[in-house]
């Protein structure tokens, strides 16, 4: 069993003077570079005691030295475990507690943050330059197994603590090399990374794309959100892959930045994390080349991509394109309503086995029943549960329907709506809290949270803004409601559950007069 980082060994051999990573402004990292970099920390990892089966955080910008740690951490023996340098500090302190890292890396840890890893290692230290000096160092002779975990990312929680998704090496290895086969990866390709390191669609820049000589260009975050910048990034780096959420690319069609940009170098666009709106998706199908090949690539964190489908021009319709069939080696099973048997039956919860599967979420071990379904005759003895509902088209192809639980996707992350709901509820005062997603004009839709206050709390004006600024404290940007509502009562529906539907009109209604001026 090969890890997940031999093949970028190989390919930094082959493409030793090639650019491997490009940020702005104007770095880069060879791959020779980019390889004796990761040697040197991760000798220096190990003098800090990291080995085979520990922990390395990563808390630094998206830049050339992020990737350095990546590869240091897993060269080491260990897990990777990103953490965003944006989170709120409470989400940070909560997956530091949580992860247990034996070294976290990061630039500037905040104020008591030390106490929670075993120690810290910054990329600022004269610790760091002097071990990068050494530009012969051989990386620790550390095995690793398939089994051994290549990476821990965090993902929403219901009850408002993240969980941590385990990947082993092997279901790392089962993507990246897909993908690179797949989509003929190669070192005439310059990929646009879009994905922060804490998203699952950053393995394919890391792993498919840095394993086959591709020189990989991380878009900061600034020109990520900006319609101009993005395509004018894309035309001046001739990117020829792009792999994003949708919601990033109806922004450029929506600010016409398609047409004004020369994409002649475009090859393969891949698009994954949400529902992509079949009008939008048509539309730049048509604006974009017709040499460009298009695909919808599904898969939930636990699984990364367990679904893809090649979309052609010419035929998109009216609705959202399939999600297709499942990539060699993963077997399906879905679960009909009511939790029978699985078997023959083309609609329900969909159920995937394979090598691509996660271990587990981290520490969470009381979590399996709920997770798994007993298939003795599938790889591994099991199937993950996804929550997603699905259908078999007449084609034989995979559809998604939607979700069976409060999981929504906003810019393609998956947020529980509970975890925004437990936020709410922390706010003094309030009583009651429902969270909902609301499809509106904004690229990816929005969301709004409802708050009933104590009776005792009800004579004060009602705090949205304390609300909001309490919500930020405590969320990552993208699940930061755009309104707090307050409510005398939450709508029901005839069987007693939240009227979902009538809270997301209220929203609608919201918006309406704000576009026509009438205020609230």
């Amino acid at each position: 069993m090969a890890f997940i980082h031999s093949e970028f060994i190989s390919a930094a051999r082959r493409f030793a003077g090639r650019p491997a990573v490009c940020w702005e402004p104007g770095n880069r990292l060879t791959y020779g570079e980019l390889d004796s970099r990761s040697n040197s920390l991760a000798r220096l990892l190990t003098g800090r005691g990291v080995g085979r089966g520990e922990r390395v955080g990563v808390m630094l910008p998206r830049t050339g030295e992020a990737i350095v740690a990546i590869f240091a951490a897993l060269k080491s023996g260990a897990a990777y475990v990103p953490i965003d340098p944006g989170w709120p500090a409470d989400r940070v302190t909560k997956v530091l507690r949580d992860s247990c890292l034996k070294v976290l890396v990061a630039g500037d840890p905040a104020d008591g943050m030390d106490s929670l890893v075993g120690s810290v290692v910054s990329p600022d230290s004269d610790e760091w330059k002097q071990c990068m000096e050494d530009k012969g160092a051989m990386a620790p002779d550390v095995a690793v197994g398939g089994d051994d975990l290549a990476y821990i990312l965090y993902t929403s929680g219901s009850t408002g603590t993240p969980k941590g998704v385990c990947i082993s090496h092997r279901a790392a290895a089962y993507f990246a090399n897909w993908a690179r086969e797949r989509f003929s990866l190669c070192d005439g390709d310059r990929i646009a990374a879009l994905a922060p390191f804490t998203f699952d669609l950053s393995t394919f820049d890391l792993f498919s794309g840095l394993s086959s000589g591709a020189e990989v260009h991380l878009v900061g975050d600034k020109t990520k959100m900006l319609p101009p910048l993005l395509s004018k990034f894309m035309q001046d780096h001739r990117i020829t892959v792009l792999y994003a959420v949708p919601s990033t690319l109806v922004l450029m069609l929506a600010r016409g930045m398609l047409a004004r940009r020369d994409f002649s170098g475009m090859r393969l666009i891949l698009f994954a994390g949400e529902v992509f709106p079949p009008a939008h998706l048509k539309a730049m199908m048509e604006l974009l080349p017709n040499g460009i090949e298009w695909f919808n690539l599904f898969g939930p964190t636990e699984t990364n991509v367990c679904l893809y489908c090649h979309v052609p021009h010419g035929s998109v319709k009216e609705s959202p394109v399939p999600i297709g069939e499942p990539l060699p080696g993963t077997e399906l099973l879905v679960l009909p309503a009511g939790d029978e048997v699985a078997g023959a039956v083309e609609r329900g919860e969909l159920c995937v086995a394979g090598d691509g599967v996660m271990s587990g979420y981290w520490g969470r071990e009381d979590d399996d029943a709920r997770l798994w379904l007993d298939a003795p005759t599938m790889p591994h003895g099991r199937a993950y549960r996804t929550g997603d509902i699905v259908e078999k088209g007449g084609d034989g192809r995979w559809h998604y329907l939607g979700r069976k639980d409060g999981m929504v996707k906003i810019w393609g992350y998956r947020v529980e709506l509970g975890d925004i709901e437990t936020c709410l509820l922390e706010y003094p005062g309030i009583e009651q809290a429902v969270a909902v997603k609301v499809e509106t004009d904004l690229a990816g839709g929005e969301l709004a949270g409802f708050v009933i206050r104590k009776p005792e709390d009800r004579s004060g004006d009602f705090d949205e803004k304390g609300i909001l600024k309490h919500c930020r404290t405590r969320l990552p940007r993208y699940m930061i409601p755009r309104n707090v509502f307050e409510v005398e009562s939450v709508p029901l529906t005839h069987s007693g559950k939240v009227d979902r539907r009538k809270l997301e009109g209220m929203v609608l209604a919201a918006r309406d007069r704000e576009s026509t001026g009438q205020g609230g």
